[in-house]
């Protein structure tokens, strides 16, 4: 689970300031851009595979000052210590890290009992804590190589990195989004399977403009010999947010999906969706069906953006969580949705699903996971749920067990 504290990471301080001046659906959803522009956007299975990617670590960054290390390293302890600090100790034993004074800084500032500890003591406690928080190898080449993209990459369309309410999204999005009412959200929701919700969204140009950035960045991307192996091993898949895209993302879901969330999904989260991830998917015919797959997002908001196509239906076989994930699919459960150019599709991640294959032209999907911290840490604590359809059906199981048993009793009596 991720932690819920929020930090601004590279790609923010990138475009935070074209961000700010181009959130603007209009005055009555002033309150929702000013919202948003307060966050700072970061980011199971047996046969099953997860199909998104965890984003980068939120808990490194300009501002670490914040963290649980960095607030250790900054508040003394008052009292006497149980022995002084010697500062040249840590220079005379083997170190997980290169600098004795984050060791020494810490023997300073911990409690009493820590500080009696001997040298080695003291190293092991601190490789534990700075452990906790340091980011992987891996997510520091992702840092690494997002920086690279965002201060390289020669955008082909600028208007797509901010919100421009009326040249993204139908006038009849922009009404229900702009009148804040349960019913003028509904009025433009199709419920075709329970659980599953469909809109139009995007207008016809903006799909298209998006498509050709996509196409501009993968051919940029192979020019310049850029490295992508690391981002994923499917090349597919195109991050958005590795392009500068995140705030105008970040924004898309505060302000535009949440509204949506809060009517319809609640249950799962829905409330409190405060971290994304984006990528924009292509298939062409000739590929293989993908195996059955579960989104790492609490909610997914799937658009296709074009182009001329057939075949590639998804496929949902029911919501389970981790425990029951491999459960047999029951008739009941299956549904088949085709895509169209425009129309989204907002289900929750835990719905297993397949893509079919993409029998002819190319198909390309904008693919949103919608993540909530909040429910995450909530999960935590829990064994089974109620959106969980094997765990609702053990539950019900238990229920007539003891109705079972409580009315035997009775008879007997």
């Amino acid at each position: 689970m991720e932690e819920t504290e929020n930090v601004e990471d590279t790609e923010v301080s990138e475009t935070a300031t074209q961000c700010r001046s181009t959130l603007s659906l209009n005055s009555e959803i002033e309150d929702a851009e000013a919202e948003t522009n307060k966050r700072k956007p970061t980011q199971v299975i047996g046969e099953t595979t997860k199909r998104r990617r965890t984003p980068l670590n939120p808990g490194f960054g300009e501002d670490a000052e914040a963290s649980e290390t960095s607030k250790l390293l900054s508040k003394p302890v008052d009292g006497d210590a149980s022995k002084p600090v010697d500062r040249d100790a840590y220079g005379k034993i083997p170190l997980a890290f290169a600098s004795p004074e984050i060791y020494q800084a810490v023997a300073e500032s911990a409690p009493p009992d820590v500080r009696a500890k001997s040298e080695k003591e003291m190293a092991a406690y601190v490789n534990e804590i700075i452990m906790r928080y340091a980011p992987s190898q891996k997510e520091m080449e992702l840092r690494e190589y997002r920086d690279k993209i965002i201060s390289e990459y020669p955008r082909l369309h600028e208007k797509l990195y901010a919100i421009h309410p009326t040249e993204i999204f139908v006038p009849s999005f922009i009404k229900a989004i702009n009148e804040k009412t349960e019913d003028s959200i509904k009025n433009i929701i199709s419920k075709p399977f329970p659980g599953i919700l469909t809109f139009e969204i995007f207008q016809p140009e903006y799909c298209e403009m998006l498509v050709a950035e996509v196409n501009h960045f993968q051919t940029w991307i192979h020019k310049a010999d850029i490295r992508t192996e690391h981002r994923n091993n499917m090349n597919n898949m195109t991050y958005l947010d590795d392009l500068g895209m995140g705030c105008m993302l970040q924004n898309l879901m505060d302000s535009f999906i949440s509204p949506i969330s809060k009517v319809f999904f609640t249950q799962v989260g829905g409330s409190t969706l405060d971290e994304h991830e984006c990528v924009v998917e292509c298939h062409t015919d000739g590929e293989n069906e993908l195996a059955v797959q579960v989104d790492d997002a609490e909610l997914t908001l799937n658009v296709c953006l074009g182009q001329r196509f057939s075949g590639g239906e998804l496929c949902f076989q029911g919501v389970y969580c981790e425990k029951h994930v491999d459960t047999p699919t029951r008739p009941e459960e299956a549904f088949e949705y085709s895509h169209i150019v425009g129309q989204a599709i907002l289900y929750q991640g835990r719905n297993r699903h397949v893509s079919r294959v993409t029998t002819a032209g190319k198909r390309f999907n904008l693919v949103l996971g919608c993540k909530s911290t909040a429910f995450r840490g909530m999960c935590k604590l829990m064994s089974d749920f109620s959106w969980c359809s094997k765990c609702k059906q053990e539950k019900e199981r238990r229920i007539r067990e003891t109705v079972s048993t409580f009315m035997a009793g009775v008879r007997l009596k």
